[in-house]
């Protein structure tokens, strides 16, 4: 059930925690974790039993980006948000849930969750299918939004035409997503006012110059890029 938003809990700034690739802490409204991948996680030494949150937003369901949702999610008593397929298979592992799927909006909590399409494969560990990838639009307190895995889309011009996005989360790393350039473009269809790296230097697979990614959108767009270290915490 999709319910109203308390106007009397809103708040109007937002503290972004990344932990590496592309996992990050959103406390807005509510305290919202994207893509839960610390246990594993080479550029973290958080520990996920001391991470709290009241949203777990899953972009797909590939390990690196649910390897901690189930003990977290338990942990905080927290809403896991996911295509249907995907908040079933969390239901089944005992975590509240609620499904939704690409365009559609819901609101949990003090938060507006759209989520968005994305372009990529999705399969568990095990191998069965999860369905298709997204990204999601997060309103709370500011809009922010976290494109998931994706290579460039033409959908990103649609964000651009009907959002304001006060910040933007988007991989870089290149050969499981984006890469630079076509992350720089999609920077200017979206059209942000700022811009965080993402899914970039976890693996050597995945390295790439992420301070020319910053010259170069700051260069072209006049859009300023936050990289962030593992554990920071930037504040809109």
């Amino acid at each position: 059930m999709v319910n109203p938003i308390n106007s009397a809990n809103l708040v109007y700034s937002m503290d972004i925690t990344w932990f590496g690739h592309s996992t990050f802490l959103i406390e807005g409204n509510d305290r919202i974790l994207v893509d839960p991948f610390i246990t594993s996680n080479p550029s973290t030494e958080a520990d996920p039993q001391s991470i709290g949150c009241d949203i777990i937003g899953v972009t797909h369901t590939h390990f690196d980006h649910i390897e901690d949702v189930v003990d977290i999610a338990k942990n905080n008593d927290a809403v896991v948000v996911a295509t249907f397929e995907v908040a079933d298979h969390f239901a089944s592992k005992g975590c509240k849930t609620d499904g939704m799927n690409t365009g559609g909006t819901i609101t949990v909590g003090n938060t507006r969750i759209t989520q968005m399409p994305a372009n990529h494969t999705s399969t568990f560990p095990d191998g069965t299918p999860g369905g298709v990838a997204t990204g999601y639009i997060f309103e709370s307190g500011a809009t922010v939004y976290h494109v998931g895995d994706s290579c460039l889309i033409r959908d990103f011009k649609t964000v651009g035409e009907f959002w304001d996005i006060d910040c933007l989360m988007i991989p870089v790393g290149d050969r499981y997503t984006m890469g630079p350039r076509s992350a720089s473009i999609a920077v200017g269809w979206i059209k942000p006012k700022r811009v965080i790296p993402m899914h970039f230097n976890t693996w050597p697979p995945i390295e790439v110059d992420i301070d020319g990614f910053k010259a170069k959108v700051e260069k072209e767009h006049g859009i300023d890029v936050e990289i962030m270290d593992p554990g920071q915490t930037f504040t809109l």
